[in-house]
């Protein structure tokens, strides 16, 4: 896939999954990065840094890795999903244990 055509699948994802977490009543937006600072691909859900990747097979510990070395205090998020098929959420386990205690 060219480059334009990739950069152009992500960008779609990202508006794919900031719309999904808006119908759940959060106020999020995408991040502009072409300023090259780092910032989550979805910005707005409190205490959470947002990396999203789609596509044929995605890498999951290469995202995993981008996430956490591009976080700021916030907790790593991975939300991907390869081609035709559901969206799927990586977190750290006792991330996931802290906020399922919390409902």
């Amino acid at each position: 896939m060219s480059g334009r055509r990739s950069r152009n699948k992500g960008a779609r994802g990202e508006r794919e999954v900031c719309n999904i977490l808006r119908a759940a009543g959060y106020d999020v937006s995408r991040s502009n990065q072409s300023d090259g600072a780092r910032s989550p691909d979805c910005d707005g859900v409190p205490g959470i840094w947002i990396e999203v990747k789609i596509g044929k097979r995605v890498n999951v510990r290469s995202a995993w890795r981008q996430a956490c070395n591009d976080t700021d205090s916030r907790e790593p998020v991975v939300v991907w999903r390869d081609d035709r098929a559901e969206w799927l959420v990586l977190c750290r386990l006792e991330s996931w244990i802290r906020w399922v205690a919390g409902l």
